[in-house]
This record gives C-alpha cells, sequence and structure tokens, in this order.
C-alpha cells in the first residue's frame, strides 16, 4: 500500500443540516446567541483548494476533494468509500484564510473589496487574493499534512495519525475571534475602530462603549469586580450587515491519589503555551496566536534588519488559529474577548475528534511518571518517523499540540534501524496536530508555509527557501528545534526555580532540562541569574541557530527510549500489541 493522493467528486454537504445540528448541541455562549453565530452559515461553499495544484492539473473543478478513506457526512457520521454510513466523534477546525488581525487593521485594504471574491475557483482566480491564492498558505499547509497522516494511518498502520475527514473552504458570514490578547494594540489602529459594526462586532460583558455608531466606536473596559454573574453588559447587537459597508469605511489605517512527577509551578514558559488547542469539543473556535511577538535576529544580522524583522513578526496571527471550547475554563471564557468579523475566508479541517490534551494531563497532575515516559517515547517516534517520511518540522511543538486518544492497545512495538523497542501505551495513544507552521516535502514538492513569509509570524526563524534572502545567512529547517520547543513548553511543569540545576531527579527531568540546552550546554529558556533567556518570538529565531543535538533519532541513546529495547524473540507473545515498523515506512518525498 503506498499514499497515492488521488482527486474524488465531492457531494455538497448539507450545510442548513449541519447549522440544525449545531443548534441542537446548544454549545453557544450568551455572546453567540445575541450574535445569532452559527459556524456553517457560510456562502462559497467548495472543496477545491489551491495546493491541489502541486500535486493535480489546474481544471480539478472546485467539486472535487482528496482521496482520503473518510468523508464527512454530518457532525455526527461519515462515509467509506464504498458509501457506507458510519457514526465517528467528529472535531472541525476553522482556520483562517488571511491574517485575521492584519485584517482587521486594514492591512488587506488593496485585496478586499466588494469587486473581488474571496475563494478561488482555480488558481487563475484574478478575483481572489495573493494570500488566499497561494498553495503555501498556512491553513492549505496545516491541512493538507493532516491528510498525508492520515494516509499513513489507514494505509501503513501508523496509528499516531489523527484521522481525516476532509476539508473545505468557504465565506463565514461570521468568523468568531478571540481578541483579547490584541485589544489594546487594535485599539490603536483608526481603522478597527472606524470598522466597529461594519466589519465586526464585539458583545462582551467587561467591555462597554462610548458611542455605538457604525463607524465611530469608542471601546473601554469594565472593572471586574462590579460585575455580578446575572449582570452582562454587551455592545448593541447589528441586526443587518450593510451591503454598502466596504464603501463607509475609510480603508487608510492611520497607524485521584497519583504519583507526580512535576511542581506546582506558575506554568508561564511562553505565552504561546496558554492556548488551549484540543480538539475535544465538535467545533473549534480561534484565538489571537501569542508568539507572534517583536524578536531579533542572531548570527550575522545589523541592527537595522533585526528592527525590521521585528515589525515583521509583529501582530501576525494567521495560523495556531483554533481552540477547543469543551475544556475551556469559565474564567477562561470570561477573559476572552471575542470579535463576530463578518464575511471572512475560512478552511475547514475536518478530523478525528480525541480525547484530551497532554498539557491538561500535566497541568491536572493526571499522569504518572511511567506515563509520561511512554507519551515522550510515543512523541519522539512520532516525530522521527514523520522527519523520515515526509522531511518534516513542526516548528511549534507544545503540550497544547499533542493529543490523546484513549485505547485499549496495550503497547506500541516499534522497529527502528533493526531494533525493536516495546513501549506500554497505558490507556493512551499520543498524536500531533496544529501543522500551520509545518515544512515538510511529498512527491517532488516542497511545502513550506507562507508564516515564514515576510510580514508574517515566524519570519526569520529561518532563512531557506521559497523565503530565501540572499543578503542573508542560511539557516535551513532545523530537526532539533521541535523537541527544545516542546522542552521549553514542559519546563515549568517540572521545575519551580527558572534556573534549577543541570541534572534532574528522574530521567524525565533530565529529558525536559537537555531538550531546553543549547549546542553549548547553556539553557536556552532561562539565564543562570534568571529570567527569560530570549524573549518573545527571540526564542524560535534563537532555537532555529543555536540548537542541533536534540533529534528525534539522538534521543534513542538515552535511557529515556533504551529502557524499551526489547529483543525480537520476546515480542512474540505480546497480546493486544500494535507493530510500527518504521524500517520499512517509504520516504514519500524526493531527496
Amino acid at each position: 500500500m503506498k499514499i497515492i493522493p488521488d482527486l474524488l467528486f465531492s457531494k455538497n454537504l448539507d450545510l442548513e443540516h449541519f447549522k440544525e445540528q449545531f443548534s441542537e448541541l446548544q454549545i453557544e455562549s450568551e455572546e453567540d446567541k445575541l450574535e445569532e453565530y452559527n459556524p456553517f452559515d457560510s456562502e462559497d461553499f467548495q472543496s477545491y483548494i489551491p495546493i491541489f495544484t502541486t500535486l493535480f492539473p489546474k481544471n480539478t473543478g472546485e467539486n472535487t476533494t482528496l482521496n482520503q478513506k473518510y468523508q464527512i457526512l454530518d457532525l455526527h457520521h461519515v462515509t467509506d468509500r464504498k458509501g457506507i454510513v458510519m457514526e465517528k466523534p467528529i472535531f472541525i477546525k476553522y482556520a483562517p484564510l488571511v491574517d485575521p488581525i492584519h485584517y482587521l487593521i486594514g492591512k488587506y485594504k488593496d485585496d478586499f473589496t466588494r469587486q473581488k471574491t474571496r475563494i478561488p475557483i482555480n488558481i487563475d482566480d484574478i478575483h481572489c487574493p495573493s494570500k488566499v491564492l497561494s498553495a503555501n498558505n498556512s491553513s492549505y499547509i496545516d491541512g493538507f499534512f493532516n491528510y498525508l497522516c492520515s494516509q499513513l494511518l489507514n494505509e501503513h498502520g501508523f496509528i499516531h495519525g489523527v484521522d481525516f475527514y476532509g476539508t473545505y473552504v468557504c465565506t463565514q458570514k461570521k468568523f468568531k475571534l478571540n481578541i483579547a490578547d490584541d485589544f489594546e494594540y487594535l485599539q490603536e489602529s483608526s481603522h478597527f475602530m472606524k470598522s466597529f459594526k461594519l466589519l465586526y462586532n464585539i458583545n462582551h460583558e467587561t467591555l462597554d462603549h462610548i458611542s455605538s455608531s457604525p463607524g465611530q466606536a469608542t471601546f473601554s473596559k469594565k472593572d471586574r469586580l462590579d460585575l455580578t454573574g446575572d449582570q452582562v453588559v454587551s455592545l448593541e447587537v447589528i441586526d443587518d450587515q450593510e451591503d454598502d459597508c466596504w464603501e463607509k469605511v475609510n480603508m487608510e489605517d492611520d497607524s485521584m491519589d497519583m504519583e507526580v512527577v512535576f511542581q506546582d509551578s506558575k506554568k508561564e514558559t511562553d505565552n504561546s503555551d496558554s492556548e488551549d488547542s484540543t480538539n475535544n469539543s465538535v467545533i473549534s473556535e480561534s484565538s489571537v496566536d501569542d508568539n507572534s511577538e517583536k524578536g531579533s535576529e542572531g548570527g550575522d544580522w545589523s541592527e537595522e534588519e533585526e528592527e525590521e524583522d521585528e515589525d515583521d513578526n509583529e501582530t501576525s496571527t494567521e495560523d495556531d488559529s483554533e481552540i477547543g471550547t469543551s475544556d475551556d475554563s469559565n474564567e477562561s471564557e470570561k477573559d476572552a474577548i471575542n470579535a463576530y468579523i463578518y464575511n471572512f475566508p475560512v478552511q475547514l479541517i475536518c478530523l478525528e475528534k480525541c480525547d484530551g490534551t497532554l498539557d491538561d494531563l500535566l497541568d491536572k497532575r493526571l499522569i504518572k511518571e511511567k506515563e509520561i515516559s511512554s507519551a515522550f517515547v510515543q512523541i519522539i517516534f512520532t516525530l522521527l518517523t514523520y522527519q523520515k517520511v515526509f522531511d518534516f518540522t513542526h516548528n511549534d511543538l507544545h503540550t497544547n499540540n499533542i493529543l490523546y486518544s484513549n485505547t485499549t492497545i496495550k503497547s506500541i512495538k516499534y522497529k527502528y534501524k533493526n531494533k525493536t523497542y516495546v513501549v506500554p501505551t497505558y490507556g493512551k495513544i499520543y498524536k500531533i496536530i496544529d501543522f500551520g507552521r509545518s515544512i515538510y516535502k511529498f512527491g517532488n514538492n516542497l511545502y513550506c508555509s507562507d508564516s515564514f513569509s515576510k510580514g508574517n509570524d515566524a519570519h526569520s526563524q529561518y532563512n531557506c527557501e521559497p523565503y530565501f534572502n540572499p543578503k542573508k545567512p542560511v539557516i535551513l529547517p532545523n530537526k532539533s528545534f521541535d523537541l527544545c520547543r516542546l522542552g521549553c513548553s514542559l519546563h515549568d511543569f517540572f521545575f519551580e526555580e527558572e534556573m534549577p540545576s543541570k541534572k534532574g531527579n528522574s530521567e524525565i527531568e533530565n529529558a525536559v532540562l537537555r531538550w531546553c540546552t543549547d549546542d553549548q550546554g547553556k539553557n536556552i529558556l532561562y539565564k543562570s541569574s534568571g529570567g527569560e533567556r530570549y524573549p518573545n518570538f527571540k526564542l524560535y529565531i534563537m532555537i532555529a541557530r543555536l540548537v542541533h543535538k536534540h533529534t528525534p533519532e539522538a534521543q534513542l541513546e538515552y535511557h529515556l527510549c533504551k529502557q524499551f529495547l526489547c529483543p525480537e524473540k520476546k515480542t512474540k507473545y505480546l497480546k493486544s500489541c500494535v507493530f510500527i515498523n518504521i524500517d520499512m515506512l517509504p520516504v514519500y518525498y524526493t531527496k
């Protein structure tokens, strides 16, 4: 069996049925009800996406889709290739096709006009914004790698892949976005203020508005201590969006009793770790990515270039755009400030629904040391496999991007370079998600998220094709980046102090400390005197340049993995064991 992408005719989904099912779930917040928000209230709905042009002829048609094993039918059912309907738990991610913060401050004023469509009919669609046409759009990159993982699951039995049930693009009549972290920044934009009720609306109990006229909003925050559970202070609901809103907006912007192995820590490794990317709910919502902060460059880059790149990285938010709803605390919901953006282009990525995140297990102390070892080794073999098969780097791996599915499988037998490892599952299979910043290869093609292009949130992390700047040093995708980034998100679960000793109290702690060190043995996260060594996005930049010893394959030399080595003859009598022969998996890209 091989992964061979093909196109199938896509039946039109019954959106009215989806809308009814969403309403029946009764998961809307009070804000959602005020806005009459329904994510399936959309238009221009189609299965064609521009990344298809890297695989198939241009004239594929807007109603074609990829040949994954299962195709979504509704919120609770899928069909297989023979048309057999079966019930499956489903999660739908809404990935924005343009950066919503840039959109709100008017950065796309030349691309988005009433005369231009927003969803591409084909790759030559001149009436579509260039970013939405790009095959490297971070949402398309995310969706296509989910397809590849699903194919690896269904064609090769690689159980760490999340199953994929199809993808679509559309214009949502109201796109829901949590803008809490960028709210002050947004208010500095005259375009944002003038666009109130014309391009978006806000309803929130902690906000007041001084002027409610469309195009003349002024917001102020209310004191939370003055609020009771029954009080809701909301902005006026707009019933009908004016068709000529584009002409009315000035598009110019003025400016259980368990053994635990981690400490009771603040868990503030960096801002991006606070996002919950679990797909534990049926519907995803959208949240601003916090790691798109100002950063400065290392190496031989000049101060002028550093400042330029800092500006480029500020407030870009198009990937990491979803957040699960069912596990969010009441406090988190209160902290959210949701903007409902009118007529916004999104990609729906339909996936298997998992049972939770590694972050949740650690945060709630629901995991023992031996179970953490299993989780770490499963993730190591997952990364090792993706690197072998697709030359893959995730580039934003943290504890909320690692999901688990409960299982009755007792153990996983991995074979790599003729060595056998038997890893107990302790009832959980771990899986990696959220590939919006990923770089990988398939066939003759390189797929590189446009997050790395100039002006987007990961620009300057690397310097390589297709966004190579010949005036700067070459920085290729780093196969050690992912475990280092993961280690940084794990650090504060295990250590109270910012700069602990160089040796932990267990193999787990030693692994986390090791992943957080650069090539010189220095902690990449904290200075010896305390405090962050590289704040915000600069951490990503410096990991890419200074960390090269933490590849997944290198971990096989440590006890963390060696403890699971097992002679092949002893594995013959294992019960409820899944065999993953990494040695036999094909390489699916041209070297």
